[in-house]
């Protein structure tokens, strides 16, 4: 699993796509956790990357 992975969890009986965030080693226990964004279908955008790439956010932070 690599930052930027599309996963699908079944939550209360309702497939759940979720984006990773991130990874971090728990303080107590070294155990690697994972955070998570919650992606609703319908609020997904598909645009071409040169239209971020016009704009003044840097791109490349974005990118894995």
């Amino acid at each position: 699993m690599e930052r930027g992975d599309i996963v699908a969890l079944q939550l209360e009986e309702q497939v759940v796509l979720f984006c990773v965030l991130g990874f971090y080693q728990k303080a107590d226990s070294d155990e690697t956790m994972v955070i998570l964004a919650m992606i609703d279908p319908e609020q997904l955008l598909h645009i071409p990357l040169c239209n971020l790439q016009n704009t003044d956010v840097s791109s490349s932070r974005w990118l894995n």
